[in-house]
This record gives structure tokens, C-alpha cells and sequence, in this order.
């Protein structure tokens, strides 16, 4: 056992200054599965499912967690979340395949996304999943044609564009009017009375999704309220009982050592709280809630290591040029997002100088880091970027023709493979020539 690293029990660092995960040496992982490497902790998986799911099943006595599959889809992982009997919120064809193939009960499946396919709908009505949230007046018609063909009823929700914004990075915001998610909330009546009008559709959920990263609960707060609006209209005006309530996910994780992490169990007070309070003043009745957690359970649950190839100095900056990049973890690229980085090899070392972490890929904007302070650093040097679960290798590329690295799970001091690394002959076995 090492020393804890603040805020993360499944992180530590041994007497050699190697980092630990889940008690296990991160730097001979590398050795032994190849660099770069993606290390997720399995421990860390069901310590925060567990600490989500009991946190909302304390306070309400309807709930259905489902994983958003978008932020780690690994079979591996997905079958770990299953087994703690987490449901699956997925965006595509590919996803719902993912979470059949975990042995996710069809009736905790939830399917979103902005554009379902013919395919997808005829894979998620035939498998008779708990709920489609239709993102479209045009793909509530689609749902309804398919189900036909199928000749199955789809139960459906439709997913609403609240206008509201979430404080959190513009292109993690999905809740304003000028987004393309989801149906404008002045057009959802209408929306929903055409759906009950379709022989083969079931209408029985809401869903708002305001955004992902966010650390305020005052978003949340008022989508709940705009919700509860809509489904006393539709009580009221089109006679349609809502007995679904999807609040989507969204709730952010500390990828800063300054920044306070957001009380899982507040969160779920305050939503609870709301809802509650919503369907009183309304004289609803109390709908089963559905949430799509994804950054919150995995985010802090999986590390990137990767391996320092130079150390130059230019006129402005001294840079560790390593061998992952915007292939492997995109969010520094795409939302300039931080994420903590440690000599993986030299944990006791002390700071010596400023970095930037540039990637392998030839773009002045593939970097890992900017302006971090690290032990000096020489070439074979590991590094470890933290917090790197969700939304890490599911927004990896082949950007470069680099094959992706291999993926590892610990849990227990044990650790095993839970995805091989790509070969060159990989890249090219769907290329016809």
C-alpha cells in the first residue's frame, strides 16, 4: 500500500515513487501491455455507481440509472455497471449493441441521439427496450412507421430543448435554442399530440438534457420546472399522462486540484427536492425518474499513460513531446479541457520546471497539457494524464494511422486486458484496394 493521492483512494504512490492504481504499479503495466495505455479502475467503477445510485434511492423510490454508454462503452465496463444493475443510455445503433451484448435488460435500456436510423429503431422496438426519447417531429414518424413494420408498440419519450444554458463549455451545452438537439420546446405539444396519434406508439416519458460538465445545480433546477410545466399542459390540453421522467445526466467531476467536487448527494436532494415540489404545485402524481450519469461514474475512474519520446526547448516554451495525442484523448484539443498530468515514474520528485505535453500527431493543436509543473523530464519518462474514463478512448481516432493502445482494468491488486492494441494491419483490413 502506498500513499493515497488526495481524493482518489484508488490512487497512490509506492517507496520508488512509481504511481499505484488500485495498488497496482502503473509504470510496469506499461511495460508489460505496451505505451501508451489506458488503465481504468474497476474499484473506482463500483464505488461510484454504488455512492450514485444509493444517493437518489435514499430520497425517491422510482429510479432507473442508466450509464451513458457515450462516455466509456467498453464490454468490460459495461458488464461491471450491469452487474451492479445499472441500466444503459445509449446514442446509437452501435451502443444498443454494446448493452445487449453486457446483458443489460431491455426494460433498462434508454435510447437517445439526434438521429435514430431505420436500423437502430427496428433493433431497439424489436428488442422492446424501456424507452426511445424521438429527438424530432420526423423521427416520432419514423418510430411509428417502423413499429408498424415490426408490428410491435414503442414506448416513447420525447426529448425537449428547454432553452437553457448550462454554464459549462460551449460545445458541451446542448440546451439552447440554438442547438440541435432535441424538439423546441414551443413546438413540443404539438409534438407529443402527434405522437398519440400514431397507432403503434406508447407516449409516456419526457427528457431534458441540458448539457455535460456542469457543476451548478440551478440549471438542473429549472429544467426540472420546465419539465413539469409541459406535463401538466399535456395532462390539461392533450389528455396524455407522463409517467417517465428523464433528467438526463450532465453533472461535472473535479478535473482540478483546486476545484471542490460536487456532492453526489446534494445533487440528488436538489433533483429529488424539485421534482417533488414541482408535481405538488402541479397536482401531478410522482413520475419514475430516469438519469444518465456517465462523467460522474467513470470520469476519475481511468488514467492515460503515455510515454515521453523528446524534451526540447523552443524560444517561448519547453516541451515533452509523447506518444498519445488528440488520437487517443481529444477533449484538451476540442474543449481545451484540463486534465491533471504526473511523472508516472518519478511521484516523489520535486517540480523543476513548466511543460507543455504535446502529442505525436501533426497539429499545432494536438497537446495533453499546457504549462505543467513536472520533475525534469527525460526521454522514456511515463507520464499518467488523470481522469481520463469518460470521454477518453470513445472519442479516440486513427488520426495519423496510429493504432490505438491497449486498455487494462484493475480491481482487487489483480489487473487484466480488456482490449487488445491495434495493429497496423488493423488500419487497413476494411480498405479495398
Amino acid at each position: 500500500m502506498g500513499r493515497s493521492l488526495a481524493g482518489r483512494g484508488h490512487l497512490s504512490t509506492d517507496e520508488k515513487g512509481h504511481l499505484l492504481i488500485d495498488d497496482i504499479d502503473a509504470v510496469a503495466l506499461a511495460k508489460e501491455f505496451g505505451s501508451p495505455l489506458y488503465i481504468v479502475s474497476g474499484s473506482r467503477l463500483r464505488s461510484n455507481f454504488r455512492g450514485f445510485k444509493t444517493a437518489f434511492e435514499s430520497v425517491y423510490d422510482r429510479v432507473l440509472v442508466c450509464f451513458a454508454y457515450k462516455a466509456n462503452s467498453h464490454l468490460a465496463v459495461c458488464r461491471l455497471l450491469k452487474d451492479e444493475g445499472a441500466g444503459a443510455e445509449v446514442a446509437s445503433g452501435g451502443e444498443l449493441y454494446t448493452a445487449l451484448k453486457a446483458g443489460v435488460p431491455a426494460e433498462k435500456i434508454v435510447f437517445d441521439g439526434p438521429n435514430k436510423t431505420i436500423e437502430e429503431l427496428t433493433i431497439a422496438i424489436k428488442a422492446e427496450i424501456k424507452l426511445i426519447n424521438a429527438d424530432s417531429i420526423a423521427e416520432i414518424r419514423r418510430i411509428g412507421k417502423v413499429a408498424a413494420r415490426v408490428g410491435k408498440k414503442a414506448t416513447i419519450g420525447v426529448r425537449v430543448n428547454p432553452d437553457i444554458g448550462a454554464g459549462t463549455h460551449m460545445h458541451l451545452a446542448t440546451g439552447l435554442g440554438e442547438h440541435k438537439f432535441g424538439i423546441w420546446i414551443g413546438d413540443a405539444l404539438e409534438a407529443y399530440r402527434l405522437a398519440s396519434d400514431e397507432k403503434n406508439i406508447r407516449v409516456k416519458g419526457v427528457l431534458a438534457h441540458i448539457g455535460s460538465d456542469i457543476s451548478e445545480f440551478e440549471p438542473f433546477k429549472k429544467s426540472v420546472s420546465c419539465l413539469f410545466d409541459l406535463i401538466s399542459q399535456l395532462r390539461d390540453r392533450l389528455k396524455i399522462e407522463i409517467s417517465l421522467v428523464d433528467l438526463g445526466g450532465g453533472l461535472g467531476i473535479s478535473y482540478t486540484p483546486d476545484k471542490t467536487p460536487v456532492p453526489v448527494a446534494e445533487y440528488a436532494n436538489t433533483l429529488v427536492s424539485s421534482v417533488k415540489t414541482e408535481a405538488r404545485n402541479r397536482n401531478l402524481p410522482l413520475p419514475t425518474l430516469i438519469l444518465e450519469p456517465g462523467r460522474v461514474i467513470a470520469g476519475d475512474a481511468g488514467i492515460l499513460l503515455t510515454t515521453v519520446g523528446a524534451v526540447k526547448e523552443t524560444a517561448r516554451s519547453n516541451w515533452a513531446i509523447v506518444d498519445a495525442g488528440m488520437n487517443l484523448l481529444l477533449r484538451p484539443a476540442l474543449y481545451d479541457a484540463h486534465h491533471q498530468v504526473f511523472a508516472a515514474n518519478k511521484m516523489l520528485d520535486t517540480p523543476a520546471k513548466s511543460y507543455n505535453i504535446g502529442g505525436p500527431c501533426c497539429e499545432s493543436g494536438d497537446y495533453l497539457a499546457k504549462d505543467r509543473a513536472l520533475p525534469k523530464l527525460e526521454e522514456g519518462d511515463m507520464l499518467a494524464v488523470l481522469d481520463t474514463g469518460a470521454y477518453g478512448f470513445t472519442m479516440s481516432s486513427h488520426y495519423n494511422s496510429y493504432p490505438r493502445c491497449a486498455v487494462v482494468m484493475t480491481e482487487n491488486g489483480a489487473s487484466r486486458l480488456i482490449r487488445s492494441r491495434e495493429t497496423y494491419e488493423d488500419l487497413l483490413k476494411h480498405e479495398i484496394a
